[in-house]
């Protein structure tokens, strides 16, 4: 037997929005995390990413001594990783570690590149960009980490 629900939103026990259904029929989640991460010089860096511009913080947190992003939520994030380095290796680490170890993303060119990725975490999990060089390190102002919760 088929049947219709009418509802404009989807709420937990609390009172709490999960998700809403607009007029068009568009369905918007409750919960946006998202974050934007950058430099704001051409200083050449290695290693962990610590990031001094946060051009956008969208319900995580970041700290700039570690370099680290703390996920609220468990989920599938889509992050990404661009530089502009030469003979460089890029990693998203989840935790302290490379969870599709020993995969990484080698580039041999002066261009913008860019390393993207689906992590499935857990709440509170630590995220972090690392950058591996034969010397060459990354020039700031063109290098971002970004990641997008999808669900």
């Amino acid at each position: 037997m088929a049947g219709i629900v009418g509802l404009t939103e989807i709420q937990h026990q609390n009172g709490t929005s999960a998700m809403t259904v607009d007029t068009t029929g568009r369905m918007l989640k409750g919960v946006q995390v998202f974050w934007v991460l950058g430099f704001a010089n051409n200083n050449q860096r290695e290693g962990t990413m610590l990031f001094d511009t946060q051009h956008k913080m969208v319900g995580c947190s970041y700290n700039g001594s570690t370099g680290q992003v703390t996920v609220p939520v468990a989920g599938l994030y889509l992050c990404t990783f661009t530089t502009n380095a030469n003979d460089a290796s890029k990693f998203i680490y989840v935790n302290g570690s490379n969870p599709y170890s020993p995969i990484n993303h080698w580039h041999n060119g002066n261009d913008a590149n860019t390393l993207v990725l689906p992590l499935q975490l857990a709440a509170n999990d630590l995220v972090t960009a690392h950058l591996n060089t034969d010397g060459n390190g990354t020039y700031g102002s063109n290098t971002a980490f970004t990641g997008t919760f999808l669900g």
